[in-house]
């Protein structure tokens, strides 16, 4: 299915401002729910120029319109920031304040949770932490060093790590809630599961997100990642399960049939990048304010 031009200039815009067309969204509903406009909430505290330029440049994305409050407010102990979705379905983001960052930089943590916000609208958590973290590494490789980007997505979401959390602090009070005695060794396992189980799902999502981005770095290795930040959980599984071989002719099947991937590969696996290559050569965010109806 290849777009019009009018009709793909305005799936860009919205594109540009991290609004993703869903698996089984039509084109028309697509273009009739995103928003005219975007409102630039920037600010040198909230957003630093130089984190936008970085993902403009990176990723092809303007983070501007994206809400960042400076507040410990529903914060967990543990997160330096977390991203919210209000009930519209709007997401922003919550940091803390600045001086309170002592592991990883501010830039990287907005980084990455600025990820998070851009994905919001696809309701896709297997592969969002992955997402996440490999693109705040890709801009701050000190503060994600390859280890720590490889085993911070163990959890999905804060309510699997409480509940590993519990579940290892009941273990280990067991046999003083029922008055029976049972080996270390079994309580040390059983109290590990969870994390076991865990760190299996960890590589096995590891595997196919490599794998898909191998996938399509083979067409274009520029446009690899940018579009994986742009994708649901079941493209980056469709992916996983392509070989190098065979994926150009499965990739032409598919956009005959979706407008979506006919869109993402004008924009990112052409192999003359003649919209992604224009844009990193004249860097410049679109402007927030553009109506794009």
């Amino acid at each position: 299915m290849t777009l019009s031009l009018q009709l793909f200039q305005k799936v860009l815009g919205l594109d540009r401002h991290g609004y993703f067309p869903r698996p089984q969204e039509s084109l028309e509903e697509f273009i009739r729910s995103g928003p005219n406009s975007f409102n630039d909430t920037s600010t040198l505290l909230t957003h630093p120029p130089e984190l936008v330029s970085h993902f403009w440049m990176c990723f092809s994305l303007d983070v501007r319109s994206l809400p960042v409050e400076v507040s410990k407010k529903g914060i967990l102990p543990w997160e330096p920031a977390c991203c919210w979705v209000d009930k519209e379905g709007k997401s922003f983001i919550r940091i803390r304040p600045f001086d309170e960052h002592r592991i990883v930089s501010r830039n990287a943590v907005l980084a990455h949770e600025f990820v998070h916000a851009l994905r919001s609208r696809l309701f896709s958590n297997h592969f969002e932490e992955m997402c996440a973290y490999t693109a705040a590494s890709e801009l701050f490789p000190k503060d994600f060093p390859k280890w720590r980007t490889w085993l911070s997505p163990l959890f999905s979401s804060a309510k699997e790590f409480m509940f590993t959390f519990c579940w290892m602090i009941g273990c280990w009070a067991l046999p003083w809630i029922i008055d029976r005695e049972f080996s270390p060794l079994l309580l040390l396992v059983l109290s590990l599961s969870p994390l076991i189980l865990f760190t299996v799902r960890l590589t096995l999502r590891w595997n196919k997100w490599n794998t898909a981005r191998k996938v399509l770095s083979s067409i274009n290795e520029k446009g690899a990642l940018p579009l994986l930040l742009r994708l649901a959980d079941e493209d980056i599984n469709w992916l996983s399960r392509q070989t190098l071989k065979g994926f150009p002719a499965a990739l032409k099947e598919r956009t005959s049939k979706e407008w979506r991937w006919s869109f993402f590969k004008e924009a990112f696996l052409t192999t003359l990048q003649t919209v992604i290559q224009e844009e990193i050569l004249n860097p410049g965010p679109i402007s927030s304010s553009e109506h794009l109806s």
